[in-house]
Formats: C-alpha cells, sequence, structure tokens
C-alpha cells in the first residue's frame, strides 16, 4: 500500500512523512518509522528527519 502523505526531503531527497505533536506544530519524520494509520508524533516510535538529515543545520530556525 502507498502513503499519499511521504513526500521528499527538499534537500537530501530522502522520503519524509509531516506527523503532529503534541503541541500541534509538524515535524518531518523518516517515512520508514511511520505507519499508515499515523498521524501524531511519538518518541522512540518515529525518527525526526531533522535527526538523520545530513543537510539539517540548513533547515533550523535562526537562535536553534
Amino acid at each position: 500500500m502507498t502513503d499519499s502523505r511521504v513526500k521528499t526531503c527538499s534537500s537530501c531527497n530522502a522520503p519524509i512523512v509531516w506527523l503532529l505533536t503534541k503541541n500541534l506544530k509538524h515535524i518531518p519524520c523518516d517515512a520508514a518509522s511511520v505507519g499508515i494509520e499515523d498521524t501524531t508524533y511519538v518518541a522512540g516510535t518515529h525518527v525526526s528527519h531533522f535527526a538523520t538529515c545530513p543537510n539539517a543545520s540548513k533547515h533550523r530556525k535562526k537562535g536553534q
């Protein structure tokens, strides 16, 4: 089954899925760690793409 939510990271071309955090913000996660029914980010279950992207520093907001 194909997940239509799978997008591509703009800097490393890895497959990602955007999930909602408990603070109602979106976070990119590695698609391989996201199940078809998952909608909310769960630490320890989902892998944040910020942790695996070789270009993550290019996407950080100022002051972080």
